[in-house]
């Protein structure tokens, strides 16, 4: 009797295997963000024309293998005050390539804080890839994705010295809250959804 025990048992071990062949592995497949153009946070302005938040993910099975045509989101959650907003669709939807590569890019956001890039692999169900934690602010500081306005503005000067350094308002990333980052701020002023290139 002891003899079919053994085959049986390889037998349901690799029919199990084979069948997660083609299957996203979240202990396997990867992700990487993109487009930081300075050293504390990602900056967006509501024409896109600060940071892009490039999300790269690349997804494989069990065997290591590239999983394409695989459609997977990228959602953004906030995960500080709350105010994050988008110009743009979130969660985005790509499929992988041959190379299981999918590449979701953000540009249009408002608010500030920390939020989590979240990525589910839709194919075969609804599987969690990973999270990824990045800090951001934008010139729409209070995430209303309505024009950045006078509001934004006493948002972004209550940080001005002798007031506790924020770096949300350091849109230059050292260390100081000064006419640097209102240059920058500035050239968010009255711009709103509309403005600029289109959704990617």
């Amino acid at each position: 009797m002891r003899k079919y025990i053994i085959p049986a048992l390889t037998l349901l071990l690799c029919i199990s295997t084979v069948s997660e062949a083609g299957i996203p592995d979240p202990t396997r497949s990867g992700s990487e963000l993109k487009g930081q153009a300075v050293g504390c946070q990602y900056r967006f302005r509501h024409d896109g024309g600060l940071d892009c938040l490039s999300v790269c993910v690349t997804l494989r099975d069990v065997f290591d293998v590239p999983v394409q045509n695989c459609t997977t989101s990228v959602t953004l959650n906030d995960t500080g005050n709350g105010s994050l907003c988008s110009c743009c669709p979130n969660p985005q939807i790509v499929a992988t390539d041959a190379n299981g590569v999918a590449v979701f890019v953000f540009k249009k956001l408002g608010g500030r804080g920390t939020a989590d890039a979240c990525i589910t692999a839709l194919c075969q169900g609804a599987i969690a890839i990973a999270c990824q934690s990045f800090d951001y602010t934008a010139t729409d500081m209070d995430g209303d994705c309505l024009d950045t306005d006078v509001i934004d503005l006493g948002l972004w000067a209550g940080c001005l010295p002798p007031a506790p350094y924020c770096r949300e308002s350091d849109y230059s990333c050292d260390g100081t809250v000064d006419v640097i980052d209102l240059g920058l701020f500035a050239g968010g002023l009255g711009l709103n959804c509309a403005s600029g290139a289109a959704c990617p």
